[in-house]
């Protein structure tokens, strides 16, 4: 049972390696050594967009594991599942980045146009709403089977707020006129997810001084 929670565990990390190469690999331009160099440098603020967005899922997977994770069949299906998405998901992530990155640092929306964001906002919310479903899904099965299952059950909570940030975003690309507002969706995260950590309670409750010992 130890091996094959090995296994598993090694081809999720495999499987964002291979997306982090992917979205590191499109980067590269061919032509010209010091016009190859410029045009790489450009796109790094994209790649570095993409790599936490990544790096966050992937995180999140080895703290399912450390606090809870097993290896029953539904456990197991939900790793495989989020294995698929993230290399489906690649290919609109680095399109998003891009476009986040010149919206940041230029103040443009790399050429896209309205119809460009609605179609790439719509493959991303899609594919950023369903990876954070499966992540959810994954804590709430962990937490059956846990000593803290109120810590994974935050967590849980945090991606279904997540999920439901991907969905409005994701619906906002099929609204005439609402489009161009699917990326605003994602930029009021930081405030929601940080109330939300700071108002919830992630230690479970201490028993009570006075309370009888089991079998006492």
């Amino acid at each position: 049972m130890r091996d094959w929670r090995h296994r598993l565990d090694a081809f999720v990390d495999a499987a964002f390696a291979f997306a982090l190469t992917l979205l590191l690999a499109n980067t590269i331009a061919a032509g010209d050594l010091l016009q190859s160099l410029r045009a790489t440098l450009g796109q790094l603020p994209a790649f570095a967009i993409g790599f936490v967005i990544l790096a966050m899922f992937w995180n999140e997977h080895v703290a399912w594991r450390r606090l809870g994770g097993n290896d029953r069949g539904l456990a197991v299906l939900l790793s495989l599942l989020l294995v698929f998405l993230v290399l489906v998901f690649v290919l609109a992530l680095r399109p998003m980045a891009q476009s986040l990155a010149a919206f940041l640092l230029a103040g443009e929306s790399a050429g896209l146009g309205a119809r460009g964001v609605a179609e790439v906002f719509r493959v991303y919310g899609a594919g950023f709403a369903a990876m954070c479903t499966v992540t959810m899904a994954l804590h709430l099965q962990g937490g059956r089977f846990t000593d803290e299952p109120r810590h994974l059950r935050g967590r849980a909570i945090s991606y279904g707020i997540l999920a439901t940030a991907g969905a409005v975003s994701l619906s906002l690309t099929f609204i005439s006129g609402a489009a161009l507002f699917a990326p605003w969706v994602y930029a009021a995260l930081p405030l929601v997810m940080g109330l939300f950590a700071f108002l919830y309670r992630w230690e479970e409750e201490p028993r009570e001084s006075g309370a009888a010992e089991p079998g006492a």
